[in-house]
């Protein structure tokens, strides 16, 4: 009789499971969004409240649009593979995945933004993407993001300067604070990923626990991006800005989807608003958002999502409740899936590498 129930023999056919790193990170991540969704559960019944008022097609519009976000990010990668050489590296079913994985995290784990593009830079080295790609793909990324917000925002302004409306001082102000807020982003992103600086962050990183954490994560060492081959972000855009043209479009078309999405919950309650006004809207919103520290903008988005539509005349009450089902579309439902993404990529990474020599590229 074999007593050895834990072992892994022909006699039981009884594999112990090991409770690797992805299980523990995907249980940790499981806990926060389950603290996440119970903090704010009053929102969950008030979005099934309204969603008995609101008209169906209108409705289905919105959700499509946001879908439709997922899929220009997937595109915007692709594209970017493509620069590299790298098309068809990744399916765009894994693209899409990526997408929503990494909004999740950028939105569940407090770090500016560092814990979704590092998932990129992890992702795509995991697929045998050269390291200094992997990094420039996710940098480019980043900054075709804020520049795109910095174009929405000299929009803005102009917007404001041709319409009277109430609290203009203060959008002004706010718009002129956006211009400056992404371009300043922009030019911190540049300058931290600059060879003399990741030089500098490399060093401090033998030193410093928390820099080698994020270090250990970017899987890069000084001898690679002091190479003259690496490629900074800078040096990329001085030569072949050109090549950024295509995923500025696509961030623009991410910030036009959303704002389409707002558009259609607004129609599906019956009331009729002009598509700049809402787009205005929005960004005077994403620009508040960005500038919080809280996780996804909580409570700083909503409540400029909300000022800031009634006073371009909109009923309060329904700036409150199309603000409340844009936030469950954009924000709350995603989180669920990109938790479930990112365990099935997590598991199908590891599988690949098992199969996948060390310096052998991968078409999928």
């Amino acid at each position: 009789m074999n007593n050895n129930i834990g072992s892994d023999s022909p006699m039981t056919g009884y594999v112990k499971p090991k409770l690797s790193f992805v299980r523990v990170i995907f249980y940790l991540l499981l806990v926060v969004l389950g603290v996440f969704i119970y903090l704010n559960l009053t929102e969950f019944k008030d979005f099934l409240l309204y969603l008995r008022n609101i008209n169906l097609l209108w409705f289905v519009l919105a959700l499509i649009a946001q879908v439709l976000t997922y899929f220009i990010v997937a595109e915007l990668f692709a594209n970017l593979l493509k620069r590299f050489g790298c098309k068809g590296y990744v399916s765009r079913r894994e693209l899409f995945k990526v997408a929503i994985v990494s909004f999740f995290l950028t939105n569940v784990i407090p770090s500016g933004g560092l814990s979704g593009q590092g998932y990129l830079v992890y992702f795509f080295q995991r697929k045998n993407l050269p390291k200094n790609n992997s990094f420039l793909l996710a940098v480019l990324e980043t900054l075709t993001y804020y520049f795109a917000h910095f174009i929405f925002a000299i929009f803005l302004v102009f917007y404001l300067f041709f319409s009277k409306i109430k609290l203009g001082g203060v959008l002004f102000t706010v718009g002129f604070f956006g211009i400056a807020l992404f371009l300043f982003l922009d030019v911190v992103v540049l300058s931290l990923t600059s060879k003399k600086i990741m030089v500098f962050f490399e060093k401090r990183s033998q030193h410093n626990r928390f820099i080698r954490y994020f270090w250990k994560k970017l899987n890069l060492v000084e001898e690679e991006f002091s190479h003259e081959e690496w490629e900074s972000p800078f040096e990329f855009i001085k030569n072949e800005k050109h090549y950024l043209f295509l995923p500025l479009i696509f961030q623009m078309l991410i910030f036009f989807a959303d704002a389409l999405t707002i558009w259609f919950l607004f129609y599906g309650f019956g009331f009729s608003v002009n598509f700049l006004t809402i787009l205005a809207g929005f960004v005077l919103t994403k620009i508040v958002a960005m500038a919080s520290f809280s996780p996804g903008g909580l409570v700083f988005f909503e409540g400029a999502m909300v000022l800031f539509y009634s006073s371009f005349s909109i009923p309060s009450q329904l700036v409150l409740i199309v603000t409340l089902m844009f936030r469950v579309l954009s924000f709350w439902l995603p989180l669920p899936i990109g938790l479930i993404f990112y365990r099935h990529l997590r598991i199908n990474s590891q599988n690949n590498q098992k199969l996948v020599q060390p310096n052998q590229h991968v078409e999928l």
